[in-house]
């Protein structure tokens, strides 16, 4: 495991147990193809395991925030004694696609 993520374990065996401390139900989103899924992102949610290694399960994820100047907190980065936080980044709308040119809300 890469030391970025060394604690992600730590991270999913505390969400475990807090699914069973709160007695929380575990659902299992199954969707079509051409389907989205949107969801508020204090829900606790995560990807099981692969059921057929013989299909492709791809995703897109995309944050929005309308706050400026902001960051966000990391768990899967951070450690109990330092919490890691990241600046989201501004897609300018006269960036050509695919440049891969971002920049900063800062800026």
């Amino acid at each position: 495991m890469p030391a970025q993520t060394q604690h992600y374990r730590d991270y999913e065996a505390f969400i475990t147990e807090l699914i069973v401390k709160q007695d929380l139900k575990v659902e299992q989103g199954i969707l079509k193809k051409g389907q989205v899924f949107v969801w508020h992102s204090n829900l606790l949610h995560g990807g099981g395991p692969h059921p057929d290694q013989s299909r492709t399960r791809h995703s897109q994820m995309l944050a929005t925030t309308f706050l400026k100047d902001c960051s966000y907190y990391t768990p899967m980065l951070s450690t109990p004694e330092q919490k890691h936080w990241r600046t989201p980044y501004k897609i300018s709308h006269n960036m050509p696609f695919g440049s891969g040119k971002l920049s900063t809300l800062s800026t």
